[in-house]
């Protein structure tokens, strides 16, 4: 089994839209998104507390998908082509994710791309415990 990708510290919490939201810790081009389905019911426990956020690779789209999945706008660190896919190295305001991109398509360093994260693949962690939060 491969490790979780792209720890994020952040706190869950309502915010001047409806439902819950991820917000990244940060000052400058953080991660705010809504959090949809099951994934809300569980950060719901831990509103204003940290929690880590983590995906994997593949749980991370250039296209949207049916589903939960959100749009989050990322900026390409490092971008490594390899033929039917690409690796993405992505930075948000303080964390890294790592998506795997299917297609043949060219990304360069600092380019802002928008990518879909698959929420129904997220794992939400406690930063002291290192537990999954369920």
């Amino acid at each position: 089994m491969s490790p979780v990708i792209g720890p994020t510290c952040s706190k869950a919490g309502p915010t001047a839209q409806r439902g819950l939201h991820f917000a990244e810790s940060g000052e400058k081009d953080t991660l705010t998104f809504p959090l949809k389905g099951p994934l809300q019911t569980i950060a719901s426990k831990y509103i204003d507390k940290e929690i880590v956020f983590g995906i994997r690779p593949e749980n991370i789209t250039n296209e949207p998908k049916e589903g939960a999945s959100t749009p989050v706008n990322m900026t390409v660190e490092i971008a490594e082509p390899m033929g039917s896919e690409s690796l993405v190295y992505l930075k948000s305001g303080t964390g890294y994710v790592i998506a795997r991109i299917h297609g043949e398509h060219l990304f360069h360093t600092n380019e802002q791309v928008t990518v879909q994260l698959n929420l129904d693949k997220v794992a939400l962690f406690d930063p002291e415990t290192e537990q999954v939060i369920s």
